[in-house]
């Protein structure tokens, strides 16, 4: 069979960049642009390919199929459709892989291999795994997907202009010939505007599922300066042992808006070694409160924490909806125009995960406050941050009458407690 590139195809395709960056809409021909690159390679340079999808099942439905269609058969010397592998007569082999068994990704070098979807493929699996595979063979990747937020995929994009031996592509749905733009135009009719400007337009920008959608860098974003030292201050701690370890340091001014100045992200490490880092970094602040929270690793933890100089108490309040509430209220803009919650820009890891934590779109029942969950990622200095809001954010100010009535009931439960210990003895 003839294979055909389209324009944008065939400039992606001509590139001697050893390593490609490929930021596309969907439709764009991604899946056909990555297997024909795989086959002229396999056939022109001997050696090993790699085709990586985010899950094995991606790989063998919609590449495999692609592969077995398009693959002269006068080239082919064994196919095995178990293990998704073709050799080729002149000892090239071409095989499909899932990101989602990464012991299956071993083995010796490389000489190319393309990620799809690397948007939706762990880091780690490059960094950790491809990578090194490639140096003996000074081999060629090319990284190709939709967008989906600000996560690893748009950090590769920007770390890599102009980098020696790396470039980037940039293509929509649009730049395929073989679909109309009346035909994309009514698609767009019936998809939100978040979702048309992810999956058509490649935008690194909102995605479908993103709970903060009203956070955004250019305003909640703010240059590091030095806190008043009337302000009240406050430390919210994510317990965590294989995952990370989130400390937030926020501070409130007399208007009520909120500040995230500090952070401590780090995993993997004795808790003597946490504590001392967050107390070395509290300096001589003082607190209106620390709070832990130790998503059932055991009061112990917290218990060993205070031992070891960082006071604090245990988060109570586990209504993540609610918590998710507060914060979304601060990150509306008021009267004014303004939010209330802004990040310092040293605060790398919460920015990241404001503009990543997302809905579990897999559920059935995504309304808000009935059985929506939010997935467990992206989520460490942001259950932090729940934990601050629910314990010590309020939506409102009092009334002179709550006020009152709270009063009421704070003396109302001294007066039983004195009735019990006169009872008692105690």
């Amino acid at each position: 069979m003839r294979i055909i590139l389209h324009p944008k195809q065939s400039e992606i395709a001509q590139s001697k960049a050893r390593f490609k960056v490929v930021r596309c809409g969907r439709r764009f021909g991604k899946t056909y642009l990555a297997v024909t690159m795989l086959i002229a390679n396999a056939m022109e340079t001997p050696g090993k390919y790699w085709f990586i999808a985010p899950y094995y099942g991606q790989a063998k439905d919609i590449a495999w199929q692609m592969l077995s269609k398009f693959i002269p058969e006068g080239v082919i010397a064994s196919k095995n459709e178990t293990e998704l592998s073709v050799e080729l007569r002149n000892g090239s082999s071409i095989v499909l892989k899932g990101a989602d068994n990464p012991d299956r990704l071993k083995g010796v070098g490389l000489n190319g291999c393309i990620l799809d979807e690397y948007a939706f493929i762990k880091p780690f699996v490059w960094e950790e795994v491809i990578r090194p595979m490639l140096f003996d063979t000074q081999g060629w990747a090319m990284f190709i997907s939709t967008p989906q937020g600000y996560n690893h995929f748009y950090r590769l994009w920007e770390s890599t202009s102009g980098k020696a031996d790396w470039e980037r592509f940039y293509a929509t749905t649009y730049d395929n010939p073989h679909i109309t733009k009346e035909e994309i135009d009514e698609a767009k009719a019936s998809m939100s505007e978040e979702r048309f400007a992810q999956e058509i337009m490649a935008d690194f920008a909102q995605f479908e599922g993103q709970i903060y959608k009203d956070f955004r860098r250019e305003r909640n974003v703010v240059k590091s300066f030095e806190i008043p030292a009337n302000w009240n201050r406050y430390r919210t701690i994510d317990l965590g042992v294989n995952d990370p370890t989130a400390c937030l340091w926020i501070a409130q001014d007399a208007d009520k808006n909120v500040y995230i100045y500090r952070e401590y992200y780090e995993s993997n490490r004795a808790t003597e070694d946490h504590a001392e880092d967050i107390c070395f970094m509290s300096s001589k602040e003082i607190y209106r409160g620390t709070i832990f929270d130790h998503h059932g690793l055991g009061k112990q933890l917290i218990i060993d924490y205070n031992r070891l100089g960082l006071k604090g108490t245990e988060h109570k309040e586990h209504r993540i909806i609610s918590g998710i509430t507060r914060i979304q209220e601060l990150l509306r803009l008021n009267s004014a125009g303004k939010p209330q919650l802004f990040v310092f820009e040293n605060c790398l890891n919460t920015i990241f995960e404001f503009e990543n934590y997302q809905w579990d779109l897999k559920r059935q029942n995504r309304e808000l406050n009935s059985g929506e969950k939010p997935l467990d990622y992206a989520n460490h200095c942001l259950d932090a941050l729940k934990n601050w809001a629910m314990t010590y954010y309020y939506t409102k100010t009092p009334t002179d009458s709550e006020i009152k009535e709270r009063r009421e009931r704070r003396e109302t439960r001294k007066a039983n407690i004195y009735k019990v210990s006169s009872l008692t003895g105690y």
